[in-house]
Formats: C-alpha cells, structure tokens, sequence
C-alpha cells in the first residue's frame, strides 16, 4: 500500500510540475516522504531479519518463539532504519546541492545558491548523526557468521576501506562547504559529491549482502535455498530426492537411447555397444551434475566466465580432487554451505565441473 502510495504521488510530482500550487505541490511531496520513509522501514525489517533473527522485543527470538514481531523488530532492525534513513537524507542533501548548482549558476544566482547550501546544514548533520550511529549499531549487532565472513574475505576488507574513505571525503567536503564556503559549490563539485555518495551506498549494499553468507535468513535458509535443518536428511536421501524441481530434473534428464539388449559377449558388437553404453551413462551424470549445480552452486557461482565463476578455481585438479573438495565446502571457505548431497551426486557434480573446467595453461 505504501509503495502504491510512493509511486502514485511520485507521478504527482512529476507530471504537475508548475501546475500546482505550491501549498498542494508541498503536500504532495510530504506525501511522497511518508510514504517512501514507511516503505523504507518495511523492507528493512525483512533484510535486516535476514542478516541476524535473534529478537530485539523481550520474550524471545523468532527462532524459538516463530511470532511476526520477534522476526521483525530483530536486532539489526533500528541499526538498518538509521543507516537507510540518514543515507537517503545525505543522498538526498547531495542532489539538492547539485540541482541548485546546476540551475543557480546558469542564472549566476550565486547568493541564492549559497542560502540553499547553508539551509542544508540541518539535514545533512541529521543525516550524518543517523549514520554514525546505524553504522555502529550494526557492526555490534552482526552475527557470529556475518563477522567472520567479514574478518576472512580480502574483497569485503578492500570495499570497508573504499567505504571509509569515500565517507570521510564526502563528510569533510560537505561540512566544510555547507559552513565555511556555501558560495564555492559549483557543477562539477556538486556532481562528484553525488557520485562519491551513490558509490558508497552501492559497496555498502554489496557489503551488507555478502556477509549474510552462507545464509539467506541466518542460521534458517543457506545460500542454495535448502533449510539448515535439512541437511542431514539431503545428505542421506540425496539432494534429488528435495524438492519437486530437482525431482523432475532427476526423471527429465536427456541423454542418448542406446539398445540395452547386448550383443553376444567378444564379439566387434558387444565391444561397440560397451563403449556406447559407458559414453551414455557418463552423459548421464555431467547432466545430473549440470542440475546439482544449477540448484546447489548456482546461486552465487557463474560457470566459467562471470560473477565468482567455479571453472577458474578448478584449474589442476583431478575429477577426485574436485569431487573431494565438494564433500567438504565449507571446511576451508566458512562462507559457504556445506554440501548439501550424498556421495554419488558429489560425484556426478564433479564430472560436470570436470566439463566446464579450463586447461591448466
């Protein structure tokens, strides 16, 4: 409702730009922050239930008790609504900043410009206050998983680095401009002020996703969709044997129909017919394999080229190497499931990543 509320009165905005009075066209645009601002708080429960369920409400955590609100008002949950709530002020400081500098310097309005500037002083310290004090509220309220993924992964400390400089920069220069030189800020100034602040909310998105794994929701859903609690029961049954589209999979894989009546054993026929039926089966388990990976790895690994592509990190190793490796993924990478199958299916995994494996240059 609120999100319908949000887009309706952003069309409002827009389409009656100069239309309105400016009394209505003001109501409008509160409308539109209300009902943006409640949206915001909405999804934050849910990705910040996400990161860490452990209750912020007396009387439990959702895991024991299973109640909307211990799930909702976790402890991640005012941390996220602070860090949301003063990035969208900054970012909407910084705009404000950009437009007026865009517009008033065309006209070489500069003492308008300046008055703008300066009227920004009260959001932007709001909104740096909410983010000091969000950004701390959830580095004490990560979770145990969340910590170490952060602690052990090179790429996660280099973005925290690019994340504290990017934001040591755009605090200075914007508190130095909005109090001491409000008739400086000019385009280009503005524009890289803006950019520097989309950049850091962006690694900060990517920073904040990352360290929920190997979950989904944290200690409940792993990264490939499979309950945490199932995973004895996937390694006993096998992975096939969860759910219907792996089940389907299992049935509806292609390989090549060959004769299963053999020839007469020695002879030229049997030898053929031998060779046709070990090709097929083998056919067989890199399809079975191409699935697992499809419902197991996919997730958060490309094939051979793209986003945490698997081949690359399989250069050198044998079809028992890999195998091996995938029976015990999250031994040495914590921030990765553990395999979720029985031994067999290890093994059809491994002579598909055999497949998309490159030659060792």
């Amino acid at each position: 409702v609120f999100f319908i509320v949000e887009i309706v009165s952003a069309f409002a905005m827009y389409y009656y730009w100069n239309r309105l009075p400016a009394k209505t066209h003001g109501r409008v645009v509160w409308i539109y922050a209300i009902a943006a601002w409640i949206s915001l708080v909405l999804i934050t429960g849910i990705t910040a239930f996400m990161l860490n369920a452990n209750g912020l409400l007396p009387g439990g955590d959702w895991t024991e008790t299973g109640l909307f609100r211990h799930a909702f008002f976790n402890v991640q949950f005012l941390p996220q609504t602070f860090v949301r709530t003063g990035g969208a002020l900054l970012l909407a400081t910084l705009y404000v900043y950009l437009h007026a500098a865009v517009t008033l310097r065309k006209s070489n309005d500069v003492d308008l410009l300046a008055k703008v500037v300066r009227r920004m002083r009260a959001p932007l310290l709001v909104a740096l206050a909410l983010l000091g004090v969000g950004v701390a509220g959830w580095f004490a309220n990560l979770s145990e998983s969340g910590l170490i993924s952060l602690q052990r992964a090179a790429v996660l400390n280099i973005f925290l680095g690019m994340m504290a400089a990017l934001g040591g920069i755009v605090v200075l220069m914007t508190v130095a401009v909005c109090f001491f030189f409000p008739r400086s800020m000019n385009v280009g100034f503005a524009a890289s002020l803006f950019l520097m602040g989309l950049m850091l909310f962006a690694i900060g998105e990517f920073v904040r996703e990352a360290v929920r794994k190997p979950y989904i929701v944290d200690q409940v859903v792993l990264g490939n969709q499979i309950l945490a609690g199932e995973i004895d029961q996937c390694r006993q049954n096998g992975l096939f044997s969860q759910g219907e589209w792996l089940k389907h999979a299992r049935y509806h894989v292609w390989y090549e129909t060959v004769d299963l009546e053999p020839p007469p054993p020695g002879t030229p026929e049997a030898k053929r017919h031998a060779e046709e039926m070990r090709a097929a089966f083998l056919r067989r388990n890199v399809d079975y394999g191409h699935a697992i990976f499809l419902h197991h790895c996919n997730d958060c690994h490309a094939r051979e080229v793209g986003y945490s592509a698997v081949g690359p990190l399989l250069v050198g190793l044998s079809k028992e190497q890999i195998a091996e490796k995938v029976k015990h993924l999250n031994e040495p990478v914590i921030n990765m499931p553990p395999w979720c199958g029985n031994d067999e299916e290890a093994d059809w995994l491994a002579e598909y990543l055999l497949t998309i494996r490159p030659d060792r240059p």
